[in-house]
């Protein structure tokens, strides 16, 4: 057996983040991180961590899944992380498992995995911690993984008379103690170190598919075999409808939520470390209007670029090497920010709206069964 992660966390303790000496940590992340801390159990300290999402998470849509029970979650606390990589494996890989069963019927749609223990909360983020979550990540990914780079899961989606399946790209993102009060705020969670995994499309997707079922009334109320097969037929026919001119609606709703996540990144002016925002909106281009009602007649949105912002850091990799710094500012050598796009939301002929937003149909092939 090896315990390369068990190894790497005990490295942890050797560098503690001289920044929390004169910094502590905010309110709301040393309350949670006591909690997490202290709970007896994985139900209990699913019930911090929703509460903490829902109320302190950036993301609208971390929000969301979290305020409406759609995450499943791992947790790997001091015990675990003291085991084998092979039993720390297989706790993350049940609990994926359960993430992509459950997401094939709607009724979950993101996937977190969180190890706790006062040696990640008191840890530096340093090349140590990177590796540590590098490592972390090879466990859930089965696979090498190295910083600076994109990585990505699937997530998979019935449709109502489960005659086809839709499968989306998942971004998978890491999340550290680390980041509270640091430039990458916005990457901050309570307890220790994690990756947040979360398919947008998806989420759009699955949550007009329990619309439908929710909204969805009989036709008939003749009584018979056959009556009640047609009845059902129609039924089924009628919310497949529904399910596909919501999912297409909601997309625009899903870029106006993306944009607000981007625009509200965290800042702050004052205190003991004042640090400015990672990410911003840019102004619309004069002769490229957004031609979505929705945003254009948002007070917030109203003449904001909808197809391009800047970021301090890419939104999309996984693990990004300028995280595990000492300093609380950015690194001074990030000298300009990385121009990046709202295209897999909006623009239909591009790969990635079909991977990312409506998901492509999986067929039933013993090949895509094992690739996935």
């Amino acid at each position: 057996m090896a315990y390369r992660l068990r190894d790497a966390h005990a490295k942890l303790e050797l560098h503690a983040d001289v920044f929390r000496d004169p910094v502590e940590y905010s309110d709301d992340i040393q309350n949670a991180t006591k909690k997490l801390l202290e709970a007896s159990g994985d139900k209990a300290r699913e019930e911090v961590i929703a509460e903490w999402l829902t109320e302190k998470q950036p993301c609208i849509f971390g929000k969301l899944a979290a305020a409406r029970a759609l995450n499943t979650y791992c947790f790997l606390t001091e015990a675990d992380l003291n085991r084998s990589d092979e039993v720390i494996q297989e706790k993350i890989q049940a609990a994926r498992t359960e993430w992509k069963s459950l997401g094939e019927h709607g009724s979950k749609s993101a996937f977190i995995i969180l190890a706790t223990s006062p040696v990640l909360v008191r840890a530096a983020p340093d090349e140590s911690l990177k590796q540590f979550a590098c490592l972390l990540a090879s466990l859930y990914l089965k696979k090498p993984i190295s910083p600076d780079r994109i990585y990505t899961d699937t997530i998979r989606l019935w449709n109502l008379r489960f005659t086809e399946r839709r499968r989306w790209g998942v971004g998978v993102n890491v999340f550290a103690i680390q980041g509270d009060q640091r430039w990458w705020n916005d990457h901050r969670i309570p307890g220790g170190l994690g990756f947040s995994m979360n398919s947008v499309g998806h989420l759009v997707a699955s949550e007009a598919r329990r619309n439908a079922l929710i909204e969805a009334k009989p036709t008939t109320t003749v009584s018979g075999g056959a009556a009640k097969r047609i009845d059902e037929l129609n039924k089924l026919e009628t919310e497949i409808a529904k399910l596909s001119k919501t999912a297409i609606q909601s997309l625009d709703h899903a870029l106006k939520f993306a944009m607000r996540t981007i625009n509200g990144a965290s800042h702050s002016d004052t205190g003991k470390c004042p640090w400015s925002r990672a990410t911003s909106l840019l102004r619309e281009v004069a002769d490229s209007p957004c031609p979505i009602k929705l945003i254009a007649a948002d007070p917030v949105l109203k003449g904001m670029n909808w197809t391009t912002y800047i970021g301090w850091y890419h939104t999309d990799i996984t693990i990004p090497s300028e995280y595990f710094t000492a300093s609380q500012q950015r690194p001074a050598t990030i000298i300009t920010p990385i121009s990046l796009d709202f295209s897999y939301l909006h623009a239909r002929r591009e790969p990635d709206y079909k991977t990312l937003a409506i998901g492509q149909v999986v067929r039933p092939s013993s090949r895509s069964r094992k690739a996935e």
